[in-house]
């Protein structure tokens, strides 16, 4: 999926998803994806979905009081994440970086981006957690996604707030969401800066994502879908 619009990023890929679908009962991990392979013709009685849980430990996170930093988790070598960060540091950096925020960058291929000011590359890390604590707030933003993102998870389990993309936004539900959706560049830079000024509404999000993934990414929960799904007659 992008921005511009539901698409597979090939013709082939939905091939062969809905040919998985008709030969064999299938378990995705969100609901706009099943909803997805529905609308372009797979029956929808044989599509389970089963969301991802989260490591118990981002639940014990508690926000540090440091510098301001904007926080990107999530391998570089992946190209969605790849493209989504470089058009973030394209288009969006250059206003955040002029207040004195911070964006700090997790994860493996970090080490490709180039130095500038206010960047903080960690490449090689064994644990994330560490950098949720001192995170003001999480970007997601992935111009392509499909399905639920770790990244988006692991920041609300650990009561950061979120400002992500409309890919990546569909992969959660809720009436009152726990992150932020924003698309083009002013916008992005806007709810950023925003969530930078309000730490009342930081804090709102951030509690409201804890309760979101504890209420829909249980694994224990999710273990039930799925024992209920391979015992089905």
């Amino acid at each position: 999926r992008t921005i511009a619009g539901d698409r597979t990023t090939s013709r082939s890929v939905l091939k062969a998803e809905l040919a998985l679908v008709r030969d064999h009962r299938v378990v995705l991990a969100c609901e706009s994806d099943r909803g997805w392979l529905v609308d372009h013709g797979a029956e929808p009685g044989r599509i389970g979905v089963v969301p991802h849980g989260v490591d118990q430990r981002f639940f014990t996170v508690r926000p540090g009081a440091g510098p301001p930093t904007i926080l990107f988790v999530g391998s570089l070598r992946y190209q969605p994440n790849r493209a989504g960060i470089d058009w973030f540091l394209k288009h969006c950096w250059p206003a955040l970086s002029r207040v004195g925020l911070r964006l700090r960058i997790v994860g493996y291929g970090a080490d490709r981006i180039a130095s500038a000011p206010g960047l903080e590359i960690y490449p090689d890390v064994h644990d994330v957690l560490p950098h949720y604590a001192v995170a003001t707030m999480a970007i997601a933003p992935l111009l392509e996604a499909r399905g639920t993102q770790f990244k988006v998870l692991e920041a609300m389990a650990s009561g950061v707030p979120v400002v992500c993309t409309t890919p990546v936004a569909r992969g959660f539900s809720s009436d009152a969401p726990a992150w932020q959706v924003a698309d083009d560049p002013g916008a992005i830079s806007t709810a950023c800066l925003s969530l930078l000024g309000d730490p009342g509404r930081r804090s709102e999000l951030g509690e409201r994502g804890r309760s979101y993934v504890a209420t829909h990414h249980d694994w224990a929960g999710s273990a039930r879908l799925l024992l209920s799904l391979l015992t089905r007659p």
